[in-house]
Order: C-alpha cells, then structure tokens, then sequence
C-alpha cells in the first residue's frame, strides 16, 4: 500500500509554474513550493479520499495559516496538532516555520477538488506509486 508520504513526494514533483497565480510566480522561480500550498493539500485532501489511504489519514482538514509576509498558508492538520504540509519546504529551506501556531480549520473553497488541484491529481493517478493503490 501507498504511504501518505509517498504521496506527497509524487504531488510535489508536479507542482509546476504554470499553476501559479501571476503574483506568485517571481519568488517560485528560486522557491519552487512557493505559492502551490493551497492546490497541493487540496489534491492531497481529496487524493486521501479516493485512495482510503488508512484511517488516521482521514481526520485530517484543510488549516489556514498568515504567514510573516501576510500570505495565506495551507495546510492539513487533524485535532492532535499532526500536520501534512506538502510545501512546508518553501519555509524551511528559509530557515522559519510555517504559520502553523496562527493556523485554523477551515474548509476548502470548494467541494469538489479545484481546477489546479484536478490537474495535479490527473497527473499522479497514472504513476506508479497511486497505480499501486487503485
């Protein structure tokens, strides 16, 4: 079975510019996680879903956090403070945190995966690491 951590390696690898707002697109060039928070936990979410990843897996919600430059962060985190953060490196490789202590539950925009997310999630379904799920 796929791991959650799997997961996430393979949603990172296809976090491309081109799923960028134009605003995030010059600090994405020397920080390639910068500004895809929002659709890769969204895919992570719904790919948690899809794939009944184990249990645990699925107490997990979509977190909101402002970060020292008053941009939004997301994340998933269940009620026991564990956090996945697919693009928690785009802080770290700067030596901060992410705003996780200003964080709270909130719900994704949508029901349904987003436009950007779908994208992602089209992408990995065909590798070998969700093939080995379905």
């Amino acid at each position: 079975m796929v791991t959650v951590e799997q997961v996430i390696d393979e949603i990172k690898k296809h976090l491309t510019p081109d799923l960028l707002k134009d605003q995030y697109r010059t600090d994405n060039v020397n920080n390639p996680l910068f500004g895809h928070c929002y659709h890769a936990t969204e895919a992570l979410y719904h790919i948690i879903r899809d794939f009944q990843l184990p249990a645990e897996f699925m107490e997990f919600k979509p977190c909101r956090g402002i970060d020292e430059s008053n941009i939004a962060h997301w994340w998933l985190q269940n009620e026991q403070g564990d956090i996945l953060d697919p693009t928690a490196e785009q802080y770290k490789s700067r030596g901060i945190q992410p705003p996780y202590h200003n964080g709270r539950f909130r719900p994704f925009l949508t029901k349904e995966p987003s436009k950007k997310a779908k994208t992602i999630m089209k992408q990995i379904m065909s590798t070998e690491c969700l093939a080995l799920c379905q």
